[in-house]
């Protein structure tokens, strides 16, 4: 038998209401696996620990 792998999602954002805004945007429309970092260096950190399929990045210019 064929077992899916559910997508691993990285959302790296320092405020967090913009990283739950993102896991219910997602949620209704499929499973993830959710992974959150407030920073870039615990994104980082996650990313390599993790493995995730995308990651997600709060950038400003």
């Amino acid at each position: 038998m064929y077992l899916k792998e559910i997508p691993k999602v990285l959302i790296v954002d320092d405020q967090k209401s913009n990283r739950l805004l993102i896991k219910l945007t997602l949620k209704s429309n499929a499973d993830y696996q959710f992974f959150e970092a407030a920073d870039g260096e615990e994104g980082v950190r996650l990313a390599i620990k993790k493995s995730p399929h995308i990651i997600l990045i709060d950038a400003h210019a």
